[in-house]
């Protein structure tokens, strides 16, 4: 699903908080129109054409046009601002934009398929705000992702210093680490802890990105999960400072597969049938058999069997395998390009992106 006429060097992103995070913070609120005063003016600390670590490609203008941006457009709260500018996709950001948390994440996937295919995600870890982000990359398709914030900031509050221009900037650097996400052609990518060992020695003929950083690289490069497969052997997939997860991708056409490490290599387990699911176990390492005795996987599974579900269907199956500490919920549209997403488990108020609404 091309975009036509879109621009290729914008990005969306969208930002929503956990209630008791805003609670806790007061901040400036810069509610201003399009076309009003600009905002605070950018530094020079900020202001160099390729950013301050090279990993960001924008120009002065790029960088002061991005800072302008942001504005709150739901109570929730819910922000948004407009990147301009590239990126590398492949250079690891440094070590002070990015902090990496070792607090386990317990996730659920699943991809029901029939005549309009959804993926499900439910991401469940510590409280900090998140930005939903829109990009269409001048070399790679268009993508919506989700991003949690605790990996860009010490203090998940600081995220709300929406008065700071160096904070603003900051924010950009959200796009190279999707937790989550769905292409223009239909691809979707999401992944969830599972128990640690069984990963590879690095080939030194590969070039090494971190855990989520491989799932930008698929975003922007594959058109399908067979693309993803082939994108993810090119790589060594580094999972130092956080845990050891697993994904599961899939595709408007059908196909999905759950792609982790065991035994020291790569095991990609197909999807046979009209669904696939995953959560906090290794499937490679457990018999088929017992998968069911995860009660989230279980719950899915027999939910998923009876036939294939909307998205209403499948948000409702998220609903049910939630667990307390669940931050957002999102179901992917796979050939209708649309993303929605209920933070905080709040299932009475789903917010709808579209990637057809990228910016001409």
């Amino acid at each position: 699903m091309g975009i036509p006429g879109t621009s290729r060097r914008r990005l969306l992103v969208t930002g929503a908080c956990v209630a008791a995070v805003v609670a806790a913070v007061t901040f400036v609120e810069p509610s201003r129109p399009k076309g009003s005063d600009p905002g605070p003016p950018v530094s020079a600390a900020v202001a160099e054409p390729a950013g301050e670590d090279g990993v960001l490609r924008q120009s002065r203008a790029e960088i002061k046009a991005t800072v302008a941006g942001f504005r709150k457009v739901d109570d929730h709260p819910l922000y948004e601002m407009t990147y301009h500018g590239g990126y590398d996709r492949e250079r690891e950001v440094t070590a002070d934009r990015l902090r990496r948390s070792t607090r386990d994440w317990a996730c659920s996937l699943f991809v029901s398929h029939g005549a309009a295919p959804v993926y499900g995600r439910n991401f469940d870890w510590q409280r900090s705000p998140v930005l939903a982000v829109r990009s269409d990359p001048p070399d790679g398709y268009s993508s919506f992702s989700l991003v949690h914030l605790a990996v860009l900031f010490d203090d998940p509050a600081a995220a709300l210093a929406l008065d700071d221009a160096a904070t603003r900037t900051r924010l950009a650097h959200a796009v190279l680490i999707p937790f989550d996400g769905m292409n223009e052609k239909g691809l979707a990518v999401g992944m969830a802890q599972v128990p640690e060992g069984g990963v590879p020695a690095p080939d030194p003929a590969r070039p090494t990105v971190n855990s989520v950083r491989i799932i930008r690289i698929m975003l922007d490069q594959a058109a399908s999960v067979d693309e993803a497969i082939a994108l993810f052997r090119r790589y060594n997939v580094d999972f130092a400072g956080g845990p050891k997860i697993h994904y599961l991708v899939a595709d408007a056409t059908g196909k999905s597969a759950v792609l982790e490490f065991s035994d020291g290599e790569l095991k990609v387990l197909p999807g046979t049938g009209t669904w696939q699911a995953a959560t906090n176990f290794t499937q490679a390492e457990t018999p088929p058999a017992d998968w069911r005795a995860d009660r989230r996987y279980g719950l899915a599974a027999r939910r998923l069997e009876r036939g294939p579900l909307d998205w209403k269907g499948a948000m409702n199956l998220l609903e049910q395998v939630s667990q307390h500490h669940t931050r957002w919920s999102v179901v992917y549209d796979l050939k209708g390009g649309t993303a929605r997403v209920a933070m905080g488990k709040r299932y009475g108020t789903v917010h709808t992106f579209k990637l057809a609404d990228l910016d001409p």
